[in-house]
């Protein structure tokens, strides 16, 4: 066409449709970096709030701890120097198993209370140095476990595991207590029951005292979360104590609890037991129930996996102390 009259056409360069298309991709490239960086460096409204109630979750463990120092109501763990009478019945209690434990119980040797002082030190103690620890019901098993020693003079035994404390993993639903399954955003959402497994071991006697720490998501070989930090091998503090079970592998090792509760789909037991150098079982899957147990999706929503599944099982210091756990949940009905 011939331009208007006073005008030119202006030269156009005439560039393959390719290279044309390459420099247009690069554009929205950096236009998305641009983007990324803005948000990593202005965090979202929605980051900003799961970071403030991570915040909140850890402030209230830690006050909690705060209260219990002041009170003595915890007393702190042994120095090593010490070796008075009080120091040294601490340090005999947690080198005890599971099983050794009921025994003592059982005969008279030991209180329930007297176990749960102990193992209340030692997993604040080891949760401080280590971050194995999610959230800690201490005042709670305490209480219980005068309720123990209350009942076992009555002579009214309350099932095989009497007095015993046991620590579960960040992901099995106790009342009251968040299942953050290593997710800011499941903080300060409180399960309303226990979790059909849980509730199988308060009906055995046993008594849960801590929440033991997970991986985001828990699909990973290690321990590590925004909420409650990176959980660390009691054997070299460098390592990792393995997962996703890790801070119960870890607590169990540190004789920081007799018994721990765990959940297994690709090794989440048997990674962190090979690690920490304690025993770990994982139970047959679709034999245990998953009835209270959380999973990291919203809603809790089932996934629709088929092949490999994930189950819950024990950690301790035996197999005999495996077999307690076993035993409870079988009796109990605690199969799918």
């Amino acid at each position: 066409r011939t331009p208007p009259q006073g005008h030119k056409w202006l030269p156009l360069p005439m560039e393959p449709f390719g290279a044309a298309l390459l420099k247009s991709s690069a554009a929205l490239a950096i236009a998305a970096g641009a983007l990324c960086l803005r948000s990593l460096l202005s965090p979202s409204p929605a980051a900003v709030d799961l970071s403030a109630r991570a915040a909140k979750a850890r402030a209230s463990r830690d006050a909690a701890r705060d209260a219990y120092k002041r009170s003595r109501l915890v007393a702190p763990w042994p120095a090593p120097s010490d070796h008075s009478p009080a120091a040294e019945n601490m340090r005999h209690i947690c080198s005890l198993n599971a099983t050794a434990l009921l025994e003592e119980m059982t005969a008279g040797r030991l209180t329930s209370v007297q176990v749960m002082r102990a193992f209340c030190s030692r997993a604040l103690h080891v949760g401080e140095r280590l971050d194995t620890n999610a959230q800690e019901c201490f005042a709670d098993a305490l209480a219980a476990a005068e309720e123990a020693d209350s009942a076992r003079a009555a002579g009214r035994p309350l099932g095989a595991l009497h007095g015993l404390p046991v620590s579960v993993k960040d992901q099995l639903d106790m009342a009251g207590c968040d299942s953050t399954c290593g997710l800011q955003v499941r903080c300060g959402a409180p399960a309303e029951h226990d979790s059909l497994l849980v509730k199988l071991l308060r009906d055995q006697g046993a008594i849960p005292f801590v929440r033991s720490n997970v991986p985001q998501c828990l699909m990973l070989p290690e321990s590590a979360n925004r909420i409650w930090g990176a959980a660390r091998n009691p054997w070299d503090a460098s390592r990792t104590p393995g997962g996703s079970s890790g801070g119960e592998a870890a607590l169990v090792a540190a004789r920081a609890s007799p018994l721990g509760i765990g959940t297994d789909i690709g090794g989440s037991i048997r990674i962190p037991a090979h690690f920490c150098g304690v025993f770990g079982f994982k139970p047959t899957p679709d034999r245990m129930s998953n009835r209270g147990v959380a999973v990291p999706r919203p809603g809790n929503r089932p996934s629709g996996q088929i092949a490999v599944k994930s189950t819950a099982g024990p950690f301790g210091r035996s197999v005999a102390d495996l077999r307690l756990v076993m035993r409870a949940w079988l009796a109990g009905g605690g199969m799918s």
